[in-house]
């Protein structure tokens, strides 16, 4: 089926199309889009189309294969589209920019460069850093793309290698981003288990004696 048969309304570089239609490539996503702050940001959304329509919303970016739409920048958007139009919302559709040919690698550019409103985490980036080096990308091409520096890319390499049992509790706030980083770094991977659970210790000994000497 053409686009145009899709197409509830077409402009000069943008389209109206139902956001049901654009599906989601997983292989590019980086970002979490089950945690919380992701739900509540396009919960937030939602409601802000609800109470006043979605013409402040910038249009997303799309792409095509074959005759399957896919977002490409705008995830959190086309979700509190969905949201807001099983909600009531009186909108035909979502705004969308004239779907382009993509490489791999430019989608990748274009997510980390979305103005969807929320900041991507630590996570999310190196999960991008590690895409773009599937793609035989050095750390200084990453960095001259992204405007990065050497040292930031660098330290989203090593986040992108922790086990994903620690990325879950950096997900979850049990240890930070830069904990991680430092430790992967002068302790290796196969230690980062150890050090971590030092450190989970010291502060609970910590918060004991804090407690002790409170009461």
């Amino acid at each position: 089926m053409a686009i145009g048969d899709l197409t509830i309304s077409i402009g000069a570089l943008t389209l109206i199309l139902d956001p049901n239609i654009i599906q989601e490539s997983n292989g590019f996503n980086i970002r979490d889009m089950d945690s919380d702050s992701t739900q509540q940001h396009i919960r937030k959304m939602a409601d802000v189309i609800k109470e006043n329509g979605n013409e402040m919303f910038p249009p997303i970016r799309i792409f095509q294969e074959g005759e399957q739409l896919f977002v490409m920048e705008g995830w959190c958007r086309r979700r509190a589209h969905i949201l807001a139009m099983e909600e009531g919302a009186p909108i035909k559709g979502i705004l969308c920019l004239s779907p382009t040919k993509k490489k791999p690698e430019e989608i990748i550019l274009n997510i980390l460069s979305s103005n969807d409103g929320l900041p991507l985490t630590a996570i999310e980036k190196a999960k991008a850093v590690k895409k773009l080096q599937s793609f035989l990308w050095t750390p200084a091409d990453i960095a001259k793309k992204t405007g990065w520096s050497i040292s930031t890319v660098n330290n989203l390499v090593l986040l992108s290698d922790v086990p994903n049992e620690i990325a879950e509790m950096i997900k979850t706030g049990q240890i930070s981003a830069t904990l991680a980083i430092n430790t992967m770094r002068e302790r290796g991977k196969d230690d980062i288990w150890k050090y971590v659970a030092e450190v989970g210790e010291l502060v609970e000994s910590i918060r004991e004696k804090i407690e002790s000497e409170g009461e």
